[in-house]
């Protein structure tokens, strides 16, 4: 049974690519989560560490340094989107997804990691600074937000 991750409205989902390579079980998750977050109209956005062009609706951010924040206005995006939280997903065989958690988290946003939906190459112990959660959770959560009866005070945008 699923233990349902909390997630708040302003939370956006961030996929590091590329993800061709990662097991068909985590591929599976990284499509899972994206499905719901577009089924939800949440803000989402994949990191990628050369340009191109947006992939179904989300943006894309081309990364020049180690992280997803490094080089790019991917903070100024989600600051201006009111996002506080943020879900990693994706790929970390240049160590992308790890310092894109620590630097995250040290920017101020609530971190959660989607710790089936990807791949991990450093210790678990690098990561200790973002929640881990099972995909499964993290999608009873958005289901938790789905059914809210009451409106938000505020809604952030939906585009980053």
């Amino acid at each position: 049974m699923p233990q349902p991750v909390r997630l708040p409205q302003d939370t956006a989902l961030v996929i590091i690519a590329p993800l061709n390579g990662l097991e068909a079980a985590a591929a599976e998750n990284v499509a899972a989560l994206l499905a719901t977050w577009r089924a939800a109209d949440m803000p989402r956005v994949r990191v990628t560490a050369e340009s191109g062009e947006a992939s179904g609706d989300e943006p894309i951010i081309a990364r020049t340094g180690p992280s997803a924040f490094a080089g790019t206005a991917l903070d100024q995006r989600l600051t201006a989107a009111g996002i506080t939280t943020l879900v990693f997903c994706g790929s970390d065989r240049d160590g992308a997804l790890v310092a894109s958690l620590r630097e995250a988290a040290a920017l101020g946003y609530r971190v959660v990691l989607a710790q089936d939906a990807g791949d991990l190459a450093a210790p678990a112990d690098q990561a200790a600074h973002a929640k881990r959660a099972a995909c499964a959770d993290i999608l009873a959560g958005l289901a938790l937000f789905a059914a809210r009866k009451r409106p938000w005070p505020t809604t952030p945008a939906r585009s980053l």
